[in-house]
C-alpha cells in the first residue's frame, strides 16, 4: 500500500489519525507501523480503527494477520505454537472477517478479502491440527471465493494429515482411514 500520510514516524501518524477518527487513516497508520516492524503500533491502529467501524472487515483480517504471523514464524522455525491466547485472538479476528464478510455497504477498502480469510484461517487450524475444521473450512472458501492460495493450503493441509497419521501408524488398516477424517 502507497502511503500518504505526512506525519512523520508512525506513532505521529497512529495520533493523527486517532485524533481525525478516520478508519481508513488509522488503517493506513497500522500498516506504516507493520512495514517498519512496529507490530505493536499496527495492532494499536487496528484495534482503533474496529473502535470506530466495527465492521471493516479488513481491519479484523489484517489484525488477525498480525496476531497470526509469529505464530506461524514459530511453527516454521520448528517452535512449539502453544500460546493459547495469540492463537485464539488471530482465530476470533479470522471468523469475524469471515462473518463481516465482503459488505458492499463498505468501501472496497473496508472490505473483508474473503479468499485470503478463509485461506489464513484454515492454515491457523493446520497449524494447530485441527484438520477436519480447516478442511471444512477450505472447501467452503472455494465456493465463496476460490482463489490458488486456498488449493495450496488444502494441498498443504492434507499432506500434514498424511505425515501425522504415517507417524502415528504402524501402517494398518486404520492409517488409510485416518487419512480420509
Amino acid at each position: 500500500m502507497t502511503s500518504v500520510c505526512t506525519h512523520g514516524p508512525t506513532e505521529a501518524c497512529h495520533k493523527h489519525a486517532v485524533r481525525s477518527r478516520d478508519p481508513s487513516l488509522l488503517f493506513e497508520a497500522a500498516s506504516l507501523a507493520h512495514g517498519a516492524g512496529d507490530s505493536d503500533g499496527a495492532l494499536r491502529s487496528l484495534r482503533a480503527a474496529l473502535g470506530i467501524a466495527p465492521r471493516f472487515g479488513g481491519a479484523y483480517f489484517e489484525l488477525a494477520n498480525c496476531l497470526f504471523a509469529p505464530l506461524q514464524t514459530a511453527a516454521i522455525a520448528g517452535e512449539p505454537v502453544d500460546d493459547a491466547a495469540a492463537v485464539g485472538a488471530a482465530e476470533d479476528s479470522f471468523r469475524t472477517a469471515i462473518a463481516v464478510g465482503d459488505d458492499e455497504t463498505l468501501p472496497p477498502r473496508m472490505r473483508t478479502p474473503i479468499g485470503m480469510a478463509y485461506n489464513n484461517l484454515g492454515n491457523l487450524l493446520t497449524l494447530r491440527g485441527r484438520f477436519g475444521e480447516a478442511e471444512a473450512l477450505l472447501r467452503a472458501g472455494l465456493r465463496v471465493q476460490p482463489i490458488a492460495y486456498q488449493y495450496n493450503g488444502l494441498a498443504h493441509l492434507l499432506m500434514r494429515r498424511a505425515e501425522k497419521v504415517a507417524r502415528s501408524s504402524s501402517g494398518g488398516a486404520g492409517s488409510s482411514r485416518a487419512l480420509l477424517e
